[in-house]
């Protein structure tokens, strides 16, 4: 029992990506008590869930309920011209419809506001020739779409610097305390240098990840004049949801929302038998027939533990709470004492 002391002071609360398929964190804060919260699995019985560490001790699940772990979505969107539309605008042909009224009504429809529990938020960037936030994070469920604008706002706006706009959402998530967090692309798929963005969307992919960004989406929709290059699949790890047509932007955004709304399930295991060694801080997580290991982050700078002798502890702890209390008493009676002998010779 040993170890399991020691990770309670070393570790507070940690929270562990598991192998792509399955989000797995794990919070040591209730020790004995082992919470895990696990995502993109279905509801499963107890016995379907148990921990392993390394030198062979186990815990078993003694409750398992779905939970709405708050989530942290920052929309990266196209402010290009073009993309959005103009032809409401008294502007030289060619006029297009773009997307911007589309997205609006996209972004009432989809159940966003269900995407995650209380405290959800959301941030809305626009990219274009640089970046700007065009929505602050607030409230999720008080969002709505009409607060991008109209056409007018993105008058005269050229080029596509996706990688900057998503290199912004990264940062603004880093301000949200959401245990989730996602990032949602919508734009053609281009930027404003394709010889150098794959590089860097790679990269800002690895940040996200070191961020806890676990959802990179991406709703891919060409305009008239978009370029041939699509770099954002560099960002989302494969393909993007692709659509012909603006109109499309409704359902896509909806299967987005869908998928950002993945509920969790918090499963407690009994870690009273379970010994936890920091020098290999590895937990097993069994989940069904598969198994994740999980490698814990123990703090440097922590207290020691406090030793298993101690008198606090000990069988006998109360025979010297017992004998302290003896001798406070005798101290109080012989203080007493010589205050009445100093008074009688005053």
């Amino acid at each position: 029992m040993r170890g399991l002391a020691i990770a309670v002071v070393l570790l507070a609360s940690t929270v562990a990506r598991a192998e792509p398929g399955i989000d797995v964190a794990l919070d040591l804060r209730g020790l004995p008590q082992i919470r895990a919260l696990i995502g993109g699995i279905r509801p499963m019985p107890l016995d379907q869930f148990a921990l392993r560490a390394e030198d062979g001790t186990t815990a078993k699940a003694i409750k398992v309920e779905p939970v709405a772990e708050p989530i942290a979505i920052a929309l990266v969107y196209s402010g290009w011209e073009i993309w959005i539309g103009n032809d409401e605008l008294d502007v030289m042909p060619p006029r297009s419809p773009g997307a911007l009224r589309y997205l609006v009504a996209a972004l009432d429809e989809a159940p966003f506001a269900r995407a995650g529990g209380p405290g959800s938020q959301i941030v809305a960037i626009e990219y274009s020739q640089g970046t700007r936030v065009k929505v602050p994070l607030r409230d999720l469920d008080a969002f709505r779409g009409a607060e991008l604008g109209k056409q007018a706002d993105y008058r005269d706006k050229l080029q596509n610097d996706l990688a900057d706009g998503v290199a912004l959402a990264i940062g603004e998530l880093a301000k949200a305390k959401a245990p989730r967090k996602a990032i949602l692309v919508i734009g053609d798929g281009s930027d404003t240098n394709p010889e150098t963005a794959p590089a860097r969307l790679r990269e800002l992919r690895r940040r996200a990840a070191s961020e806890r960004i676990t959802m990179l989406e991406a709703i891919v929709l060409r305009s008239p004049m978009s370029s041939s290059s699509r770099v954002i699949d560099e960002l989302v790890g494969g393909p993007p949801v692709q659509i012909a047509a603006a109109e499309g932007l409704r359902a896509a955004v909806a299967r987005i929302a869908g998928r950002l709304a993945d509920r969790r399930l918090a499963v407690t295991f009994d870690g009273s038998g379970l010994t936890i060694d920091p020098a290999h801080p590895r937990i097993d997580v069994s989940i069904g027939t598969e198994t994740r290991s999980i490698s814990l982050d123990l703090a440097r700078d922590a207290p020691p533990p406090p030793p298993d002798d101690a008198w606090w502890t000990a069988p006998w702890r109360w025979a010297v709470v017992a004998g302290g209390l003896v001798a406070l008493g005798g101290l109080l009676v012989v203080l007493l004492r010589i205050r009445a002998s100093a008074m009688r010779a005053g």
